[in-house]
Parts: C-alpha cells; sequence; structure tokens
C-alpha cells in the first residue's frame, strides 16, 4: 500500500501501521486524520497531496474509534459530513 502512487487511501485500521509504512517509503508522513477532522476532510479534497482517512478512528485519540454498532451509527447516521465525504471521494 505505501509503494502505490494514490492520492488517498481510506482504512478502518485504527492503528499507525500505515502512517509508518508510508513515512518509511516516501519519507514524509501522509496527512492523517479521523471523522472528527471536519476541516481536513474538506481541505483533503482538494489538495493535491497524499491523505489517510481513518474511517474508524485513530489510537492516538480514544474518542474517535468505532468498536459497537452504536458508534458505527454515530459515524454514519448522524455525521452528515463523512457521507458526504466519502461520496466526493467516490464520484472523483
Amino acid at each position: 500500500m505505501a509503494r502505490t502512487d494514490c492520492r488517498g487511501v481510506i482504512t478502518t485500521n485504527y492503528d499507525r501501521l500505515l502512517e509508518t509504512a508510508m513515512t518509511l517509503q516516501r519519507q514524509w508522513t501522509p496527512n492523517s486524520f479521523t471523522s472528527e477532522n471536519i476541516s481536513t476532510m474538506a481541505t483533503a479534497l482538494y489538495n493535491p497531496e497524499l491523505f489517510l482517512f481513518k474511517l474508524h478512528g485513530d489510537i492516538d485519540a480514544a474518542d474517535s474509534i468505532v468498536l459497537t454498532a452504536r458508534d458505527y451509527d454515530r459515524l454514519i447516521l448522524r455525521s452528515p459530513h463523512v457521507r458526504s465525504f466519502l461520496q466526493a471521494v467516490f464520484l472523483n
């Protein structure tokens, strides 16, 4: 994954494995964010640099982690910005 020439990665992993691999391979750290960072999501759509969207949260931000059905409902059903971001990524 770190060697591919993609513009963005969407992952359900909340560990730091992808950031570490991409940093080692590319010699710079990708812009990594969760659904908690609404402004970063908007910027990522138009910025040509690689981004890493951690759909199920980040281990460094415990409140962002999605583990239960209730967490998932909060993320998908009650967060229109996440749905809009995913739709924009998949359409473009």
